[in-house]
C-alpha cells in the first residue's frame, strides 16, 4: 500500500496547527541580539532577526505594541523578547510576534516569570486535559473586572444584543497593579459563594506588560485552577498572553471576542428553534386537518345512523299503531258488530243466560245506542 501523501498546503496547515497549539509558544520569551533590523513606516512595523551566535528566528513587532518599548530598537542591541509564535503556511515560515522587549540585564524578573511557568507547566495546572468543558448555552455568568470600564461595556453590550435572556453579574476588582491578583482572587471566593453562576469570565483592556503583570501571580493561578466551574479569561489584546490565560479553562484574545464565544451559539441556534417551530406549526395544522376530516366523517356517519334508526322507529311506531287500531273495540263496531250492556249498570252481555225475556238492554253500534227489550231467548247458534 502506498503510504499517504499530502499537498504543500495540507503539510503546512498540520505544521502551522501543532506549533500555534502548543501552550509552550502562546507566551514565549527568548534572549539574543537585534540583527537586520528593517523599519516599515507605512504599517509601522519592524522586522528583525534575534540571533545567538548560532542560530536566529525572525521577529516581527507592530505598531500597537511599540508603545510598550521605552528604548530605541537598534541593529546589535542585546534583548530578551517576548511574545507568540505565528506560522504562515503560504510561505512555510513562522516568526514570533513580539509584544514586549526588555533591554539585557533588565531580564531577571521575565526569567523568573518563565521559571514560574515552568514549574506551573510541569505540575499540570495548564494540561489541556483538565480543562473543564464551556457550556454552550449559560444561564448566568459571573463577570470579573473593572467597574465601568470599556471591557465591561463591550461585554455587557454584546451580551444583550445576542443574548438578552442570560443574566450577567458582574463582580468589580482591581485590575491592575500591586493590588490587582489579591483583588481578582476575592472576586473569584464572591463567585465561588454565589454558586449559582454556569462560568466566570475575567476580563481586561490591553495593557503594557507592567499593567497586565498581576495575572502572573502564582496564587492567583493555582486557585483559577482548582476553581470548581468554569474560567474564561480576556486580558489585554490578542498578543497579550499571561499566566491566567494558560490557567484558565478557555483563553479569548479580547473581552469582544469572549462575548461572542458565549453568546453566538444563542444566534445560530435561533434560525433552528424558529424552523423547529415552524415545523411543529406545520405538523399541528395537518393534525388539525386530519382530525377535522375524521370528526366530520364521524358526524355524517353518526347522522346516517340515526337518520335510518329513526326511520325504523317511525316504520315500528306505526305498525305498532295500526295494531292498536285494529285492536280498538270500536273497530269491530264499523264492521257490524255491537256491544249489548245494561243500561243500568252498564256492564257487558257476555252469555244468554244473563237476559230473560222482557230485560232491557241497551245496544251500542258504530255511531250511537238504542235500548231494547228481549222479547225472545234462543239458545241455539244461528
Amino acid at each position: 500500500m502506498d503510504p499517504k501523501s499530502f499537498t504543500v498546503s495540507e503539510a503546512n496547515t498540520h505544521i502551522k496547527n501543532l506549533l500555534e497549539s502548543d501552550l509552550f509558544f502562546q507566551d514565549v520569551w527568548i534572549t539574543g541580539d537585534i540583527s537586520n533590523l528593517k523599519v516599515y513606516q507605512l504599517g509601522g512595523q519592524i522586522y528583525f532577526n534575534l540571533s545567538d551566535g548560532h542560530s536566529q528566528i525572525n521577529c516581527v513587532i507592530y505598531a500597537s505594541f511599540l508603545k510598550n518599548i521605552p528604548f530605541n530598537i537598534e541593529n546589535g542591541l542585546s534583548v530578551t523578547i517576548r511574545g507568540k509564535l505565528k506560522a504562515y503556511q503560504k510561505r512555510g515560515t513562522y516568526n514570533i510576534q513580539v509584544a514586549y522587549m526588555t533591554q539585557k540585564g533588565e531580564g531577571d524578573l521575565s526569567k523568573l516569570l518563565e521559571a514560574l511557568k515552568q514549574k506551573l507547566f510541569k505540575e499540570g495546572l495548564f494540561d489541556p486535559e483538565k480543562k473543564k468543558p464551556i457550556p454552550t448555552y449559560p444561564a448566568h455568568v459571573g463577570v470579573i473586572t473593572a467597574l465601568d470600564s470599556a471591557a465591561m461595556w463591550d461585554f455587557v453590550t454584546l451580551s444583550n444584543e445576542s443574548a438578552p435572556h442570560v443574566s450577567i453579574t458582574i463582580i468589580p476588582a482591581v485590575m491592575q497593579g500591586i493590588k490587582c491578583p489579591g483583588s481578582v482572587s476575592e472576586a473569584l471566593d464572591i463567585a465561588k459563594k454565589v454558586k449559582k453562576f454556569d462560568t466566570v469570565c475575567i476580563i481586561r483592556g490591553g495593557g503594557s506588560a507592567e499593567d497586565l503583570s498581576g495575572f502572573n501571580d502564582e496564587h492567583l493561578i493555582r486557585k483559577i485552577s482548582a476553581f470548581p466551574i468554569p474560567v474564561l479569561s480576556a486580558i489585554g489584546h490578542e498578543v497579550d498572553y499571561t499566566l491566567t490565560d494558560f490557567a484558565v479553562d478557555l483563553r479569548c484574545p479580547t473581552p469582544s471576542s469572549l462575548a461572542h464565544q458565549l453568546f453566538d451559539p444563542f444566534l445560530n441556534i435561533k434560525p433552528l428553534i424558529q424552523e423547529l417551530i415552524q415545523k411543529m406549526d406545520d405538523t399541528l395544522s395537518d393534525r388539525f386537518e386530519d382530525q377535522r376530516d375524521y370528526v366530520s366523517t364521524l358526524i355524517t356517519n353518526a347522522t346516517t345512523q340515526i337518520d335510518h334508526h329513526v326511520h325504523s322507529i317511525k316504520q315500528n311506531l306505526k305498525i305498532v299503531m295500526n295494531r292498536l287500531h285494529e285492536a280498538n273495540p270500536l273497530q269491530k263496531l264499523a264492521k257490524g258488530y255491537s256491544i249489548c250492556s245494561f243500561p243500568d249498570s252498564q256492564k257487558p252481555v257476555k252469555n244468554i243466560a244473563q237476559l230473560k225475556p222482557g230485560s232491557e238492554v241497551k245496544i251500542q253500534l258504530t255511531d250511537g245506542s238504542f235500548l231494547s227489550t228481549v222479547s225472545r231467548i234462543d239458545k241455539e247458534l244461528i
